[in-house]
């Protein structure tokens, strides 16, 4: 078996680790100046939104939770924001994003309910 750790691609491997880990430390800190516990808000947000809760169980199902998680976590981060104006308009403009995916998946779906029942 090959020992990976006497390969001299992998002689600092334990140091670039821990340099990455530092990285992401920074960029957590940075970030969650901002963000705050929006990950913990989320589950309160979207139990309002699905009081009785959600059933997900086509692939189109799925692709629009993706969009509406973008879109909530979004709106959860703007608002954590809204005093420290911390990343606003990057929240901003990603909400913007995620609405023209989600109205686009919306039309596409409605597009292949039509053609199905013309096929009919």
């Amino acid at each position: 078996a090959l020992n990976y750790m006497d390969k001299k691609l992998f002689k600092n491997v334990n140091k670039d680790i821990q340099k990455n880990i530092n990285k992401a430390l920074k960029t957590f800190k940075t970030k969650n100046k901002g963000y705050k516990t929006s990950f913990v808000q989320y589950g309160d947000v979207m139990k309002v939104l699905f009081p009785d809760g959600l059933s997900l169980k086509t692939e189109e199902d799925f692709v629009r939770m993706g969009l509406l998680n973008m879109i909530v976590s979004k709106i959860i981060r703007y608002a954590n924001s809204w005093e420290n104006k911390y990343h606003t308009a990057d929240s901003l403009h990603d909400l913007g994003v995620y609405s023209f995916m989600a109205q686009t998946v919306e039309e596409q779906i409605l597009l292949e309910q039509k053609n199905k029942k013309e096929r009919d």
